[in-house]
């Protein structure tokens, strides 16, 4: 296999911050998961680990985190499984990602008479990236909350909404790794816009084999189109939380620019996600979509497109593209 320069769009990742989107999902089960029976019972504690130790639960206020069977108040809170939950008496809880989420979930419920809190998530550098609403009914009645992020989250706190300051319990918490649970989208159609295909096809795009899909410079009417301009559609799995197009290619010349977009179903128009010089060894570029969900449709398409052409002066009138593999990227 050719020597491959891993490439990350790193300018395009930064501007991901700006638009994440931490979104409400379902049940699931993550990477890890904790139900409190293997740590201390009975003890107010500022801090506890959770999640195989890896990650931590800390108080906000004062150190009043309690693992118990049953906590009574206006109303009594028994665990959802097994023998014990999580609650707080006079404390919020702030549940910390040392090595990030990208997903985290559990089934909540309050014993005061005020339902309801507050969750604002922070990135691992410990920007607020968002808030949404916490349903913990009353009376012990254990409900589902889950989120993913789009960045991995450094912690998530949870704020009580009645007038105690606390009191939310918990039981049966999920997360996932950045990365955990991740997928590649195969290529499953393509079309050559411009440009002659000289040979291959799907499998040629689908693995990294130096395996390739050769494609002729084709005439075009206009020096801003790109004689070789390829599409290619897959279709993404029902939770995507990122989502990066990952292309490797190499050229025949020297003196072209290689531009990847992928296509926003929102805006019916390309993104362009990374522009490079082509190389003429096999390079991958792996560039991140921000906002993954305008980037996949009704049916789950997702579409990219890879463009090549002369920016300047080239000493040839035939040049060709030697496209290995086009594939998404996602957790």
């Amino acid at each position: 296999m050719h020597r491959k320069a891993l490439l990350v769009v790193a300018a395009f990742g930064l501007a991901a911050v700006a638009h994440t989107q931490v979104t409400a999902i379902g049940p699931f089960t993550g990477d890890l998961s904790d139900s409190f029976e293997t740590q201390p019972r009975g003890q107010f504690l500022g801090t506890y680990q959770v999640f195989g130790g890896s990650n931590h639960i800390d108080s906000i206020g004062a150190p009043n985190l309690l693992i118990t069977g049953s906590w009574s108040f206006f109303g009594v809170t028994f665990a959802r499984t097994g023998q014990v939950f999580m609650g707080g008496a006079g404390c919020n809880q702030s549940y910390v990602f040392p090595g990030g989420a990208s997903k985290f979930g559990g089934y909540w419920c309050t014993n005061t008479d005020m339902p309801d809190a507050v969750a604002t998530f922070y990135d691992m550098s410990n920007t607020l990236i968002g808030t949404l609403p916490v349903t913990a009914p009353t009376n012990g009645s254990w409900t589902w909350n889950g989120w993913q992020s789009t960045v991995p989250l450094g912690h998530v706190d949870v704020i009580a909404a009645n007038r105690f300051g606390g009191f939310i319990d918990m039981d049966d918490m999920e997360m996932t790794n950045p990365g955990g649970g991740g997928f590649t989208i195969p290529p499953d159609n393509f079309n050559v816009f411009r440009g002659v295909r000289e040979s291959g096809g799907l499998p040629e795009l689908t693995s990294s084999d130096d395996q390739y899909m050769v494609i002729r410079n084709g005439v075009t009417a206009l020096r801003t189109e790109s004689p070789i301009t390829l599409i290619v559609e897959g279709h993404a799995p029902t939770l995507v939380v990122t989502l990066s197009v990952q292309v490797e290619n190499h050229v025949s010349i020297t003196g072209l620019t290689q531009r990847v977009d992928a296509f926003n179903f929102v805006t019916s128009s390309y993104t362009n996600l990374d522009t490079r010089p082509a190389t003429t060894t096999d390079s991958v570029v792996v560039a991140p979509i921000t906002g993954p969900p305008a980037y996949i449709d009704a049916n789950r398409l997702v579409r990219m497109q890879v463009r090549i052409r002369a920016d300047g002066p080239v000493f040839t009138n035939t040049w060709r593209s030697f496209v290995d593999q086009t594939i998404w990227t996602g957790t």
